[in-house]
């Protein structure tokens, strides 16, 4: 074939060049890949898998813009996912190749993860100069770094824990604000999460410049499967000056709280003779529910229902502290 037109052929080199490093690139991937200590992570660096960090965010860093999907990331890191792949293998190994890439406010931030281990780095737009960021962040071990960026250029840095199995999980936050030219640690939060089982059902979510962080915090006095989210709390925080303020916290599921802390102190010291019945029927240690409701009505006592093969049924009144547990039938 052959082709006259001057732009024709410029793009064809160019085509040809891009496709060279790219098997460069996989390359050199590959060969740091083979030089890895294990496949599965663990909390000390290994030179290997650093080096193949690196690589995967300095493609995400030159070839993504402000218009790159989650989609078109993955496509990008399919070559190297490929190239490491070997049959099956769990989600913690370093085989297992995922990227995210935030554009917006003069910065880019991308974060790559391999198995149990990720890493974050956040550039300047303009010129792709590098810009300092906590130590924290060149090895985080069981967690992800999933950043979003601000506005101002803060960065809010979403940290899902990786398993190999099971639906609860356990999550970290970082807000990163930028001063003196480098970004600072400004909070820290964890929490427990279970998978999403739709769309605006994750553990994270921004409503404009507000972020809500979503939580299970488990009951004491009894257990439920993994799958329950129980209890629930939502949380609301605004960027207020280089930090996350809080703004909100809603429980969800209050008259189950209420009951949790009553049942706790009724297993541990009961004084009242309803305390006394309902520790006798259900002993000193914490049985795992079968089934749970909640009831709120407007100028109505509140009624929650557990059942652990006996069914508990509580009453409880609004005071200005919360709810009240009055009253316990056992059937």
């Amino acid at each position: 074939m052959y082709v006259h037109n001057p732009d024709v052929l410029a793009l064809l080199a160019s085509a040809a060049i891009l496709f060279s490093g790219a098997q460069s690139d996989t390359k050199t991937f590959t060969e740091s890949f083979a030089k890895r200590r294990s496949d599965h992570p663990s909390a000390k660096v290994d030179p290997a898998i650093s080096q193949c960090l690196d690589i995967l965010i300095a493609k995400l860093l030159k070839e993504t813009s402000a218009k790159t999907t989650s989609a078109d990331v993955e496509m990008l890191l399919k070559p190297y996912s490929e190239a490491v792949s070997s049959g099956d293998f769990m989600e913690t190994s370093y085989r297992n190749l995922q990227g995210a890439v935030s554009r917006g406010f003069g910065r880019i931030a991308v974060g790559v993860h391999m198995g149990a281990v990720s890493r974050l780095r956040v550039f300047h737009e303009a010129d792709e100069s590098p810009i300092p960021i906590p130590a924290l962040f060149d090895w985080v071990y069981q967690y992800g770094s999933v950043p979003i960026l601000m506005h101002g250029g803060d960065i809010l840095v979403d940290g899902m824990g990786f398993q190999d199995a099971g639906v609860r999980y356990g999550y970290r936050l970082w807000f990163l604000h930028p001063l003196n030219g480098k970004y600072q640690l400004t909070k820290t939060m964890s929490g427990i999460w279970t998978l999403a089982e739709s769309d605006g059902d994750y553990h994270i979510g921004l409503q404009g410049q507000s972020v809500l962080v979503k939580s299970v915090e488990p009951p004491t006095s009894f257990a439920t499967d993994s799958s329950t989210r129980l209890i629930t709390v939502h949380t609301t925080y605004q960027p207020v000056s280089g930090q996350l303020k809080l703004v909100s916290r809603e429980v969800k599921e209050p008259a189950v709280q209420a009951v949790d802390r009553w049942m706790t102190k009724a297993m541990k010291s009961p004084a009242t003779e309803m305390e006394k019945r309902f520790a006798k029927a259900y002993g000193k240690e914490p049985l795992m529910v079968e089934e749970w409701s909640e009831e709120i009505l407007f100028s109505r006592p509140a009624k929650v229902e557990l059942v652990f093969g006996k069914r508990f049924r509580f009453t409880l009144k609004e005071s200005g502290k919360g709810y009240v547990v009055t009253g316990l039938s056992i059937k």
